[in-house]
This record gives structure tokens, C-alpha cells and sequence, in this order.
């Protein structure tokens, strides 16, 4: 089957400044208890945070803009990952009870993790890099289940048209299925604050306060994350910040893919080479 152009996906995901929603995405991730334990226990996420977002960027990149060799490299990388990654949850959350299996290979899970991809770029591009022109939204969110059908996600877990997305989302966001864990919080602070010899925590705060603003209300109070008035003029500043920047930068030095091919030639993920 002829894989999809994805070209609207390709061009909200060439923009490196989304990369500044990647911890939103994660603490939206691991507020699903089975996400969360999956990564706290078969990933040494907490120890060596920058390598494992590495490997995710890595795969994305390769996914969405790779060649069709490139791509079936990729997606056996994350499938051998995957295999791995199994388990029972320790203790109830949410309308998970303690006991429940989980595996990285569960529709429902994937599909999440996808609809959090899908929300953050749509939101970060449109604070960080331009509005949306008419039509985008429904064309980002079609290469964006696309994408998703390619990679195995069940087509009835993606609805068709962008509303029915954003309904979904918004309906998972209030329900019982997420549910911020010890293990949550655990892993939302090494992707807020990682551990950096030399740089004193002080250091991400700026970044702290922008992913606060970004996330929903119901998850950034279960996250614990400050958001008075201190916070939120910290984080509107770094926003506009980041936005001038990369307005001011030229368009191939800010190309993700460029960025990311300079990166890759010193740096090699060891689960795309197993």
C-alpha cells in the first residue's frame, strides 16, 4: 500500500521550535498509569533522560521523514523496543486496578500517545511559528491519523475528521483513564528538571513555567505545577522569546530534519542498531 505524503505533518514537524512542547507531551503521556509504569520500568528514563527523548526523536524523525528503508528500520527499532515492555500495575489509579496488565504494544495506549502528539504540535506550532491557515487543522490532524494507521494503531481508536479527534481527546483528558501516579510525578520531574552537572535547578524554571501554560488546567494541578502570576509572566516571556528567535533564524538552519541529520552524524540510538 502506498504510504501517505503527509506534507502538512511534514511541515508542522520540520519547525524545531516544537520541540519546546516535547515535556508537555511526556507529562500528558505518562499521566496514563499504564504509560507511566511502562517507562518507569523497562527504561532507564530516570537515569539518562536526554538519551531516551533521543530515541524517540530519532524515530519520529526517521518515521515522518524518512526513506521507505529508513522507515521499516525505524519502525522494527520500535517494535523490538516494545516487545520488551510488559508488565502488571503495582497499585490502582484511575479505573486501572492494581494488577492490570499493560504492554507497549496496547492499541489504546498507542493511540493515546498519538493524540498527544497530534494536540501539541497543533498547539505549540500555533503559539511558536504562525496561525493555521483554513483547512490545516483538518489536513494536519489527516496525516497525523494517517500516520498513525501506518504504524498499526486500529483505525477505529483514530476518528476520521478533526472534530472528532478533538472530542475524543477532550473526553480523555476528563475521564477516569488518566490519573496522575507517584510514578507520574516521578518522571514529570526528570522531564522538567533533569539533572545536569554544573546547571543549578533555577536553570528550567522558565521552561517549567512554559509547559505549565500549555497544559491542560485538570493535569498541571494534579502535576503539582506552580501557576500564579510569577509563573505565568515567566512563561509568556520565554514564549515570546522562543518565537522571535526562531522567526529570525533562517528557514534551512531551522529545518528539524537539517537539525536533526547534523545531531545524528555524532549521535546513534543503540535500539536502532539491535
Amino acid at each position: 500500500m502506498r504510504r501517505p505524503a503527509l506534507r502538512v505533518l511534514r511541515r508542522v514537524t520540520g519547525e524545531p521550535a516544537l520541540l519546546l512542547g516535547g515535556p508537555r507531551a511526556l507529562l500528558l503521556q505518562v499521566a496514563h498509569p499504564k504509560i507511566a509504569a511502562a517507562v518507569a520500568e523497562h527504561s532507564d528514563f530516570r537515569r539518562r533522560p536526554w538519551l531516551r527523548l533521543w530515541g524517540t526523536l530519532d524515530a519520529v524523525v526517521l518515521l515522518v521523514f524518512g526513506s521507505a528503508a529508513q522507515r521499516a528500520r525505524a519502525e522494527a527499532g520500535v517494535r523490538r523496543a516494545h516487545d520488551r515492555v510488559h508488565g502488571r500495575l503495582r497499585g490502582g489509579a484511575g479505573r486501572w486496578p492494581a494488577g492490570s496488565a499493560y504492554s507497549a504494544h496496547d492499541p489504546e495506549a498507542q493511540a493515546w500517545v498519538l493524540l498527544t502528539l497530534a494536540d501539541t504540535s497543533e498547539l505549540v506550532f500555533e503559539r511558536l511559528v504562525r496561525r493555521f491557515h483554513p483547512g490545516e487543522r483538518e489536513d494536519l490532524w489527516r496525516d497525523w491519523r494517517a500516520f498513525g494507521l501506518d504504524f498499526g494503531i486500529p483505525g477505529a481508536l483514530l476518528p476520521k475528521a478533526h472534530a472528532g479527534y478533538r472530542e475524543r481527546l477532550e473526553a480523555t483528558l476528563e475521564s477516569d483513564m488518566l490519573a496522575v501516579t507517584a510514578t507520574s510525578r516521578a518522571l514529570a520531574e526528570t522531564i522538567l528538571r533533569p539533572r545536569v552537572p554544573l546547571l543549578p535547578r533555577r536553570t528550567w524554571e522558565p521552561a517549567v513555567s512554559l509547559t505549565a501554560a500549555l497544559l491542560p488546567a485538570r493535569l498541571r494541578a494534579a502535576y503539582g505545577l506552580a501557576y500564579g502570576p510569577r509563573q505565568r509572566l515567566e512563561g509568556e516571556i520565554w514564549l515570546r522569546a522562543q518565537r522571535a528567535t526562531w522567526a529570525l533564524a533562517p528557514r534551512a538552519r531551522r529545518a528539524l530534519p537539517s537539525l536533526y541529520a547534523s545531531v545524528r552524524r555524532v549521535v546513534r540510538p543503540a535500539w536502532l542498531e539491535g
